[in-house]
Formats: structure tokens, sequence, C-alpha cells
């Protein structure tokens, strides 16, 4: 009888410790880039959410707290950091962005690109966050292929990918 408790004390503690979380989390740091493109002075983009989804799971979870605008041209050939946080270890399959606002600079006239609705960017990727542990992972906003002329109407169809993952 003695070893039957014993027995039911040790699973009990195995299931509840199996049960605890350590509150263990890792680091995921996003960075962007981009290249030179001729002919624009700025290239202003606003990101109001920035998500990522987990292996095994259908939603994202939201990184992004409030909209954050970058000019793409100061970019070119520099790395900016849109977001440092914590996210629980695991492994991750693709970064959503969403885009809300967009406006050019050309000749010193400002053109605001109509985004209606926002236009959302899923970038296929894999990154797993260890505990304790960083990723940073470096996304090149093509503002070349992105940005289309068509006479003087100027639109955005967003070209993202996945430049570099480290950790």
């Amino acid at each position: 009888m003695k070893k039957i408790l014993i027995f039911c004390a040790a699973a009990g503690l195995a299931l509840f410790a199996g049960s605890c979380n350590t509150g263990s989390t890792g680091n995921f740091q996003l960075y962007m880039t981009d290249a030179p493109i001729e002919g624009l002075e700025h290239v202003y983009i606003t990101f109001s959410q920035i998500e990522v989804r987990k292996e095994g799971e259908e939603a994202f979870i939201e990184l992004l707290e409030e909209p954050v605008q970058v000019d793409l041209l100061l970019l070119r050939d520099k790395e900016e950091k849109l977001l440092d946080v914590t996210l629980d270890p695991g492994t991750y399959t693709a970064i959503r962005l969403t885009i809300s606002e967009a406006s050019i600079v050309v000749n010193g006239r400002t053109w605001t690109l109509t985004i209606d609705p926002p236009k959302v960017i899923t970038v296929p990727c894999s990154f797993t966050v260890g505990e304790d542990g960083t990723v940073k992972c470096l996304l090149d906003f093509d503002a070349a292929q992105s940005v289309t002329v068509d006479g003087m109407s100027y639109g955005l169809t967003p070209v993202i990918v996945v430049k570099r993952i480290t950790y």
C-alpha cells in the first residue's frame, strides 16, 4: 500500500510539473532593409500590424503595439530594427505584415498611394526561437519592384523576402 501511495504521489507531481509553464521565452528581432531605387526621394510605408504564426497553429500572434512608419530609401544597404520582442520557444512558419499607408516623394512632390483595404503580405519563413536565445530576421522590402509607375500614377505591390535569419 505504501508503494502505491508513493507511486501515485510521484505520478501526480510529474503531471503537475509537466503542466507548469516555466516562463522561459526567447527574443525575436525583426529588421528591414532595401536596395537602392532610382528616381524617388522617399518611400514611406506604415505598418499597422506585424504578426508571426507558430508551427501547428492557425492564428497569428500580433507583435506590433503601435503602427510604425519607415522610409525605405533610408534603408539603402542598411538595417533598421522594427521589432524586439519576446516569444515563446518553438518554431514559427510565417511573418505577416499589414501596410495601412504609403506615400512617395518625387521631385519634391508627395504622392499618397491609395491602400484600401490595407495590404497584407505573408512572408513564408521558418525560424526557431529557443529559451533565452535570440533570433534576428532581416526582411528585404524591394522598393524598386514594389512601387509601380503608370504615367503620373503610382501604385504599390509589395515585394518582401527574407534576406537572412541568424541565431
